[in-house]
């Protein structure tokens, strides 16, 4: 399921994986049994296995998340369970960043913030919204405040290397790009329709 199906289609499923429970939201869907669906979300597995798989240490970090919508929340969801010490949200929908931020930090797993689009003193940033898909966009965090020392990511998968991670490239940078993280979501999307 893509854009704008996920949240319809978890109304379809009779389960759900916990991880799609609590985002209400899923991308695939697969017969249970009795003829009902089991659904899933993998949008924030994949994002933070591919940020392994390009050099990312997530555990103990201080992550943060530029977007609150449904990747957003799929990958916030996701660096909270892989460790992460502290994540920071900045979204401009006020109401849709606390929301996820509050239901986060119910998790009691790690300190979870409202940030602002600086990146300034973290380890991890991240932009979780197709700022960048026009030659028109502004940068989605402020750019200027980048350090070598980041790692650097991002959704968009058109431009193949977003504005956001060229930039962070030129600084020395480690990245990933959207088409890493679909890569991942790919793989695990197939492992979960060819279970039984």
């Amino acid at each position: 399921m893509t854009i704008p199906h996920k949240f319809a289609c978890f109304d379809l499923c009779a389960t759900t994986s916990d991880r799609a429970t609590f985002l209400k939201t899923v991308n695939t869907m697969r017969r249970n049994a009795d003829g009902t669906w089991h659904g899933d979300m993998f949008d924030g597995m994949g994002f933070c296995a591919a940020m392994q798989d390009n050099g990312c240490e997530l555990k103990g970090k201080k992550a943060l998340l530029i977007g609150a919508g449904g990747a957003g929340s799929a990958i916030a969801y996701s660096l909270v369970m892989a460790g992460v010490n502290e994540l920071a949200i900045f979204d401009e929908d006020v109401a849709r960043r606390t929301t996820l931020v509050e239901r986060l930090d119910g998790l009691k797993k790690c300190m979870v913030s409202h940030g602002s689009n600086d990146p300034s003193g973290f380890d991890i940033a991240l932009n979780a919204t197709p700022m960048g898909m026009s030659d028109a966009d502004p940068y989605p965090l402020q750019v200027g405040h980048i350090q070598p020392s980041m790692f650097v990511a991002c959704v968009i998968t058109a431009p193949a290397v977003s504005p956001l991670v060229a930039v962070a490239r030129a600084k020395g940078c480690k990245t990933m790009t959207g088409a890493d993280m679909f890569g991942r979501v790919r793989d695990l999307m197939v492992d979960f329709l060819l279970e039984s």
